[in-house]
């Protein structure tokens, strides 16, 4: 039952996605096309729903004293949620504009599963700079780093090394399933395309 719930998922978010307006690779980022990116990842409709399910998501499993049960639990869970994904893209566009980095999660390109994959693991750590060449993002370091520090003014946790050397991993590990969906995203829409024709021809 585990499976099919995260790969329905999976086709769900990549369809949520696959609405965005898709960024032009290879392409230099301009100041208004930062600012349009930082717009879309932080407020559109679609990232605002998937913060929804990954709430609920972690309502579910996150069984913490720490917050309220029921439905103020998962409004307080969403709100800090919102509030951490601000302070983050906040600090990455403007670490990205003064760095000159491209950290745009772009396609690869590239054949077989294995080397796409990856592609799209180094990407978690890599950005462009003004002449396309990758090279290690210190803007996306600042972003996962500083947003860790930011928003544990707020939420209700430890301040132990332990605990924020934690949630700087979860950053990481977030950028990396934000990294495989823009790498995997056409192959997951096209295959629900092709189950939704299977369903509609029983």
């Amino acid at each position: 039952m585990i499976l099919p719930a995260v790969v329905c998922a999976l086709v769900a978010a990549g369809a949520l996605l696959a609405q965005e307006q898709p960024a032009a690779a290879e392409t230099p980022l301009t100041a208004q096309d930062r600012l349009n990116q930082y717009v879309r990842r932080t407020f559109s409709w679609q990232r605002m729903a998937m913060l929804g399910a990954d709430t609920v998501v972690d309502q579910l499993l996150d069984g913490s004293h720490q917050w309220h049960p029921g439905a103020r639990g998962y409004f307080h869970r969403y709100s800090s949620s919102f509030g951490g994904r601000l302070v983050r893209n906040s600090i990455e566009l403007g670490a990205g504009m003064a760095l000159g980095e491209d950290t745009r999660f772009q396609q690869s390109h590239k054949h077989g599963l294995f080397t796409r994959l990856g592609y799209a693991a180094s990407n978690t750590v890599m950005a462009r700079d003004n002449q396309g060449k990758r090279e290690f993002s210190y803007a996306r370091l600042a972003a996962t780093v500083g947003g860790t520090l930011i928003t544990t003014v707020w939420r209700p946790c430890s301040s132990t090394p332990e605990h924020y050397f934690g949630e700087i991993g979860s950053g990481y590990f977030s950028h990396l399933q934000n990294s495989l969906l823009a790498e995997f995203t056409p192959d997951l829409v096209r295959f629900g395309k092709k189950m939704r024709t299977a369903i509609l021809k029983k």
